[in-house]
């Protein structure tokens, strides 16, 4: 259903997203999904706003980082 939602109301998607992350934003799965979402669009600006405020607060309250598949989708919006 999520998968669905993502492809017919992107902006919707992004919109639960969010709101979901704002009681959990350390959920892995739910930042991967939003940050998949955001490259897909091409809004490399949100997408890097989001995800260096995930790092950082990964690494500040967990000491990880964010997942190894994350960093290479963080890589690949570097251009």
């Amino acid at each position: 259903m999520a998968a669905k939602l993502q492809k017919s109301d992107p902006s919707l998607a992004k919109s639960l997203m969010f709101a979901y992350l704002s009681e959990s934003p350390l959920d892995e799965e739910m930042n991967e999904a939003l940050l998949g979402l955001m490259a897909e669009l091409g809004e490399s600006a949100l997408f890097h706003r989001h995800y260096t405020q995930y790092a950082e607060r990964l690494g500040a309250e967990l000491d990880a980082e964010p997942s190894a598949a994350l960093r290479k989708l963080a890589s690949r919006m570097n251009g």
